[in-house]
């Protein structure tokens, strides 16, 4: 027997037949990252962790997502507690 699936639609007006038609398809219970994590080796051989905050991504505050039709609230508190972390700082490449 299988879980039953939750339905995730970013979109309140979501559909997906007309979705698959369109070439302004929005995708279904995906979106783009507002972090992003990348290794980086500077000029001395050494790695270290890049950390990529992009705003543009960011959920818009006040804006719910659709759970099988009902409104959920999204919190971007862990996003904003990332980016005021005093153990990360500025990234200036060499």
């Amino acid at each position: 027997m299988q879980a039953p699936q939750n339905k995730l639609n970013w979109e309140e007006s979501f559909n997906q037949e007309t979705a698959r038609r369109n070439r302004n398809y929005k995708g279904e219970g995906r979106f783009a990252s507002p972090v992003i994590l990348r290794p980086h080796k500077d000029t001395e051989g050494n790695w270290c962790a890049l950390i990529l905050f992009v705003d543009a991504h960011k959920w818009p505050a006040g804006k719910q997502v659709y759970l099988n039709g009902t409104p959920k609230s999204v919190s971007l508190d862990l996003y904003e507690a990332m980016k005021n972390d005093r153990n990360l700082k500025q990234f200036i490449p060499a």
